[in-house]
């Protein structure tokens, strides 16, 4: 009933998304390992959040702002 593991967002999608971030970073590739393009969705969708780009640009800030590279 929506794109999340539950449907609408709750705190499982709130844990699982660390794991979709390493998958981008990462640049897995979850075709190759059997997904059948459910997988490809959620992590597209979870990385779509408001919420999470918000915090991801807090991180990269807090980086720059140390001296740290990216």
């Amino acid at each position: 009933g929506g794109p999340f593991l539950f449907g609408a967002f709750s705190a499982a999608d709130a844990m699982y998304a660390p794991v979709t971030s390493r998958f981008r970073t990462y640049g897995v590739d979850v075709a190759a390992f059997g997904d059948n393009g459910t997988a490809a969705a959620y992590c597209e969708a979870v990385m779509s959040l408001d919420h999470l780009r918000q915090w991801m640009a807090e991180g990269l800030a807090q980086m720059k702002e140390r001296g740290q590279p990216y």
